[in-house]
């Protein structure tokens, strides 16, 4: 378990040079570079026939779907963006052998970290993401919340990043974990 997250780490650390880090992302921007920078086997864009996913992007990827990117839009005015979030659905390994899609995860959640974060923030997210424990981070420009729920054929592994624009005291603490 150890070594597969220091090669997850070390995977996302290197990738930091080659993605570059946004502060403000558009969501029509994220939503036509997606598709381009992450393996999606499928993929749900914004369709105005259907309002309630009008501000909603879906990247699914791995053999199974099981590593979903959501994507949404502030409906009022349906480019900035309120929350993305990173899902993995984790096969429980002795009773599921056969895939889990933690190579398609640990893609996404690089893909993830390069894009929104700073760069010395890849080995905590790599921690946390791969963990059991949920935890509640701050960067310099968002609010991220990691929750672990296992179940009985499957965890589930889920990060949102909310930006810090968004909190009541964005300014309230920096950049890392809550003091104690």
């Amino acid at each position: 378990m150890r070594f597969a997250v220091a090669a997850a780490a070390a995977f996302v650390l290197a990738g930091c040079a080659t993605l570059p880090q946004k502060d403000e992302p558009r969501f029509s921007t994220e939503v036509s570079e997606v598709p381009q920078e992450l393996t999606c086997t499928s993929a749900r864009t914004p369709d105005a026939l259907y309002p309630i996913f009008k501000h909603e992007f879906v990247c699914q990827g791995g053999a199974l779907d099981n590593v979903m990117l959501f994507i949404t839009a502030d409906p009022a005015d349906g480019e900035t963006i309120t929350s993305i979030r990173l899902l993995w659905k984790q096969w429980r390994e002795p009773e599921y052998p056969l895939h889990s899609d933690k190579r398609e995860a640990t893609r996404f959640l690089a893909w993830l970290v390069h894009r929104y974060l700073p760069s010395n923030m890849g080995p905590k997210m790599v921690d946390t993401f791969f963990g059991e424990t949920d935890r509640k981070l701050y960067s310099p420009h968002f609010y991220m919340v990691y929750d672990w729920q296992p179940g009985p054929v499957l965890n589930v592994h889920r990060l949102e990043l909310r930006p810090r624009r968004l909190l009541q005291k964005p300014n309230e603490v920096d950049y890392d974990e809550r003091p104690r």
